[in-house]
């Protein structure tokens, strides 16, 4: 009976960390829609479906910035929140995995590192 237990909860484990690391996200890139006073910008960003493609409808993501949010462009300088453009493309690299759904909940996420891209 443990030959067959053993074998099947090391299957499950694996499959729950593939569906974990397939499903959720730690980087992304978008459009700057809208950048609000607070240091919070608004991102379209990607939906991933349970088929493993993006969503084609337009969501937008809630992207808080903190003090330790670092702020570059692609050759790394150094730049400020009120760099960044509304139209501006940026990759935005999470400060932990978050699973972006429709649920609008979902999808305010804390940035550890902004890209602003040209």
């Amino acid at each position: 009976m443990k030959k067959v237990i053993v074998p099947l909860l090391l299957l499950m484990v694996i499959i729950g960390v593939v569906l974990f690391f397939s499903l959720s996200t730690a980087t992304f890139t978008g459009n700057v829609i809208e950048v609000n006073d607070s240091g919070q910008l608004l991102v379209d960003c990607p939906i991933v479906k349970f088929s493993g493609s993006s969503d084609d409808i337009g969501y937008t993501c809630g992207v808080q910035t903190t003090e330790s949010t670092i702020v570059t462009n692609e050759n790394g300088d150094i730049l400020t929140i009120d760099d960044i453009e509304v139209t501006e493309t940026v990759n935005v690299v999470l400060t932990k995995r978050y699973f972006l759904r429709k649920n609008k909940n979902s999808r305010m996420v804390a940035a550890e590192k902004i890209t602003i891209l040209k």
